[in-house]
């Protein structure tokens, strides 16, 4: 009976989640999930009322979308911090596991030598079996909570949309047509009635310089087959592969168009980070970003550029050249 019990948990090995942040952030999807419906019905209604009705309970919902908006990537950030420690951990055993499959393996190789009998060939292996099924089992359960955690997040990409906070109305301006379509993650720049505005360069649009008014930041994007002298970075994978940008003495990369660099990717945040020039040098910072930047594959807080370097992030990897 207790060698049973024995086998049970070394075959599920019980690794609990954080099941109270589980439900209240499934609780937060669902009221985010529950204003936004209710949004769309009050644009659905909106002939069916008087223009001040409509403005009235519009603003009230917007307000309350915006609310639950910002509780819920609240939530994402928790649960992002608890997926960051599961993988750690993931990684870990996934060591140690094949650490134990090469024992295993030059057991084998030595038992073939002759250098051992079999009966203690045998009792070596079993010990070296039982260890990588436990460790297996271990990252199988470790898989399944970073599956769970991830499900909350992974079923509506507009929750990666930050909602529009609803005015009163106003004398409507003519919006001017976009250069190009805006993607799903994109938020559009406004004005004070919350109407589109015409933007000046859309993400990588080549040969043109776009100068945020009251800001210093200069976005200039280069064709890729045309020479650049000096630091440059250039996109090596992602929606904007081949676009080129000169090196600026200070840059940002992320989601928001302000960006020296904006990132397409929904797993990048607004404002990832950061790159400065200080003397001769390149050093990007991190900006407390959701899911990490990434150098050469490794996350990293602070990073002194080197020619060839691989910036990550999300699915984007954008090269550094001196």
């Amino acid at each position: 009976m207790e060698a049973k019990k024995k086998a049970q948990t070394t075959e599920h090995p019980e690794f609990p989640v954080n099941q109270e942040l589980l439900e209240s952030a499934m609780h937060a999807r669902e009221e985010w999930r529950l204003m936004r419906d209710r949004m769309n019905k009050i644009e659905e209604s909106k002939s069916k009322v008087s223009p001040i009705v409509y403005e009235r309970v519009a603003k009230d919902y917007a307000d309350k979308l915006a609310k639950a908006h910002a509780a819920l990537f609240e939530k994402k950030s928790e649960i992002d911090r608890e997926r960051d420690k599961l993988n750690l951990t993931l990684h870990k055993v996934d060591a140690q596991l094949t650490e134990h499959r090469h024992l295993l393996e030059e057991l084998k190789f030595r038992h073939s030598l002759k250098e051992f009998s079999d009966d203690l060939f045998a009792q070596k292996a079993q010990i070296e079996e039982d260890k990588i099924g436990k460790f297996d089992a271990v990252m199988s359960a470790i898989n399944t909570n970073i599956a769970l955690y991830e499900s909350i997040f992974g079923e509506d990409p507009e929750l990666f949309e930050e909602p529009q906070k609803k005015e009163p109305a106003k004398e409507k301006p003519v919006a001017a047509k976009p250069l190009a379509p805006l993607p799903r993650e994109e938020e559009p720049k406004t004005d004070e009635a919350g109407y589109i505005l015409e933007e000046a360069a859309h993400y990588f649009t080549a040969s043109e310089n776009d100068v945020e008014e009251g800001s210093s930041t200069v976005r200039t994007a280069i064709p890729a087959d045309e020479k650049v002298e000096g630091s440059k970075f250039e996109v090596v994978e992602g929606p904007d592969t081949g676009a080129v940008f000169e090196a600026k003495a200070t840059m940002t990369m992320g989601r928001a168009e302000s960006n020296t660099i904006p990132v397409r990717d929904p797993k990048a945040s607004r404002q990832h980070c950061k790159i400065e020039r200080k003397g001769k040098e390149y050093v990007l910072v991190d900006l407390n970003s959701s899911n990490g930047t990434l150098v050469n594959g490794e996350r990293v807080e602070e990073h002194v550029l080197s020619d060839g370097d691989e910036i990550q992030i999300g699915d984007v990897i954008i090269a550094f050249h001196a």
